[in-house]
């Protein structure tokens, strides 16, 4: 539904104008970047490092974070690498366990779906520790609560089970 609502132009800005909004928010708030969606492109795989720079910047004194599910190659990664030292938290979005593991060993931030069928509040693998989303099970979590998501450095790989009306596809998917 939402995604609908951007592609009518009933939602979203344009860049300058929501960079701006960025840069006019108090210092040191708490803000997520992207319900649906992600970092704006240069080419289809690519991150566009000189609007990711602009958000950065105007990230400053804030705490701002989001997820992309770009491909996390020498590319990316550093852009990834750079905004996370500068404030603004990238989270590498897996689709696997396997891949999260990956990602987690090369120290990038890393969030992963986990299948549907798991019941789990946290496991380890290839020594790396996976923790489910305290919002998930957590009654009045959220994300302005938990902030989990929010920390760069963090050492553990947050999973967030499949939902959504392509739970059945994603599950599949988280299932490798």
């Amino acid at each position: 539904l939402n995604w609908d609502k951007l592609d009518a132009g009933e939602r979203g800005k344009e860049w300058p104008d929501f960079v701006a909004d960025i840069a006019a928010l108090p210092a040191d708030t708490l803000w997520r970047h992207n319900v649906s969606g992600d970092l704006p492109p240069i080419a289809p795989d690519e991150l566009d490092e000189s609007k990711v720079s602009e958000l950065v910047a105007a990230n400053k004194g804030k705490r701002g974070f989001t997820y992309t599910h770009y491909p996390m190659d020498r590319v990316n990664s550093r852009i990834v690498r750079t905004a996370n030292a500068s404030g603004f938290t990238i989270n590498a979005s897996a689709n696997t366990e396997t891949q999260a593991v990956g990602y987690a060993k090369r120290d990038l931030p890393t969030v992963a779906i986990i299948s549907k069928q798991e019941r789990w509040r946290g496991f380890e693998r290839s020594g790396v520790r996976f923790v489910q989303c305290p919002a998930e099970y957590k009654e009045g979590v959220t994300c302005q609560s938990c902030k989990l998501c929010s920390h760069a450095k963090r050492k553990t790989i947050v999973g967030f089970t499949v939902h959504g009306t392509r739970a059945k596809s994603a599950d599949i998917i988280a299932r490798g």
